[in-house]
């Protein structure tokens, strides 16, 4: 019988770790998991969700399609560099997403 630590760690070995860019495959999920995160509230939370779309995106397909290089979206989307809001937009726009402004209500 196998003691409830042989047990910890056999499940430690042999699983593979939560990745939600996995699950960001559908307009709706990205769409629902982006709205959540911004009605929290964080901005470091943001920050990370968009991270993961733009994994889930592709770095390649955002440099491709916004012409920055990929170490300049690798450095933004590890917080490393605090893009210009032009660039944020562009990079949203090749993620298929888009920036609205609306009011607090």
């Amino acid at each position: 019988m196998e003691s409830s630590a042989e047990k910890d760690l056999d499940l430690m070995l042999n699983s593979t770790p939560f990745n939600p860019s996995d699950y960001l495959t559908e307009d709706e999920t990205v769409d629902s998991f982006l709205f959540e995160t911004i009605e929290g509230g964080d901005t470091t939370e943001l920050m990370e969700a968009i991270k993961e779309v733009a994994k889930a995106t592709g770095v390649k397909k955002i440099a491709d399609t916004t012409g920055l290089n990929r170490g300049n979206i690798n450095q933004i989307i590890n917080s490393k560099s605090d893009p210009k809001l032009s660039t944020f937009i562009k990079m949203l726009n090749a993620m298929g997403l888009k920036m609205t402004i609306s009011s607090a209500e």
